[in-house]
């Protein structure tokens, strides 16, 4: 293995926007190759952002010996292959979320990074925002006690006064992968595993709400295929009782919040748009009516070895410090953080919950293992 890290990104869209910087402000890391569908934008995305080697098969790319390290940062059905091609070929693997188009694909991806012995880390970079890791800590120190029950929302207006260029209309296609639970419900359910870890059972309820999507600025209707909608009900394997709601045709949706009640206090985390370094935190103790808020310490905007702080555009630098610990991991043996045993586990609350909703029974996630 070379003095620094060779990555090679599939992905010259938020691979670029997101992922390159932040694998570029990590010291240890070199970005060597990127990989799209086509020779000729791969090739321009190459010679824009001053890539080495330009890819347009991402089996070539697993293959090549200049490449330690596969970020996979398409569309949850398209990842499937690639990641399975990267880890075969005895490279690290960073996966995007959703995990998975399915329970099937994720089981195979969590067993093909076990059997290869490779580093495998997931794209849910929240728990590296500055203030998720202080609420962490706090949690860890005992300021909420012992967990007994929370309210988690992540409501959004994506779709409903659609806009032809959005980056994010394929969402409406079943076979990408997607719903409101598995996009954003991927993001809010990784939290509630790093804080309070895995779910024991849910029961569930997804709809499609919203039938058309019109696009306000060309008038083409798309009839979407996906539940834009959903409520679950989560018992916790530690204990503690939760529902989480989520919708991305929410008008004037509120965004981001959980809010959690333990035997000595309550946290609460805020913010109008998907989880980031603008989410607030409140806490109260026992006998107080009223949260106060909670200022992030400077220690945990900055980051040794990285050259980004958290003013940087969202979420490059959560990105950064995820990209960090998976080079250590590397370099030291272990495990990166968030695992792919971890987003086995998100995905599997997810299928419970669709399952559930057909079914209209409580589901046991872990027994879809």
């Amino acid at each position: 293995m070379s003095a620094k890290i060779r990555v090679g990104i599939i992905s010259a869209n938020w691979g670029v926007t997101a992922h390159l910087p932040a694998w570029r402000a990590n010291r240890d890391v070199e970005v060597v190759a990127i990989c799209t569908a086509h020779r000729e934008t791969a090739e321009a995305a190459a010679r824009a952002h001053n890539i080495p080697l330009p890819f347009w098969d991402y089996r070539k790319m697993a293959q090549d010996a200049e490449v330690d390290v596969v970020d996979v940062g398409t569309r949850p059905n398209l990842r499937y292959d690639m990641c399975l091609s990267a880890l075969h070929a005895g490279k690290h693997v960073y996966q995007g979320v959703p995990f998975a188009a399915s329970i099937e694909h994720a089981r195979d991806l969590r067993d093909a990074q076990l059997a290869s012995q490779r580093v495998g880390a997931i794209d849910a970079y929240s728990e590296y925002l500055p203030p998720f890791v202080l609420a962490k800590e706090m949690i860890d120190e005992g300021a909420l006690g012992q967990l007994l029950s929370f309210t988690c929302v992540l409501q959004m207006s994506l779709f409903n006064a659609a806009q032809s260029t959005f980056p994010y209309n394929w969402f409406w296609d079943r076979a990408h992968g997607c719903s409101a639970l598995r996009n954003l419900g991927s993001h809010a359910l990784n939290l509630i595993y790093y804080f309070f870890g895995e779910v024991d059972e849910v029961i569930a309820q997804d709809e499609m709400c919203l039938k058309e999507w019109k696009f306000v600025d060309t008038g083409q209707v798309l009839y979407p295929q996906v539940e834009d909608t959903a409520t679950v009900l989560l018992k916790l394997r530690n204990g503690g009782i939760g529902a989480f709601s989520t919708s991305w045709s929410a008008i004037a949706g509120p965004g981001y919040m959980l809010d959690m009640f333990g035997g000595k206090g309550r946290m609460l985390l805020q913010g109008t748009i998907m989880p980031s370094t603008d989410t607030r935190l409140f806490c109260a103790k026992v006998g107080e009516t009223t949260p106060k808020e909670i200022q992030v310490p400077e220690r945990l905007t900055r980051h040794d070895g990285i050259d980004m702080t958290a003013d940087a555009p969202h979420p490059q630098y959560a990105m950064a410090v995820a990209f960090a610990g998976m080079v250590k991991a590397i370099r030291n043996g272990g495990n990166a953080r968030p695992s792919f045993h971890q987003g086995f586990h998100v995905h599997s609350v997810i299928e419970a919950a669709h399952k559930s909703a057909q079914e209209r029974r409580w589901v046991r996630p872990r027994d879809l293992a």
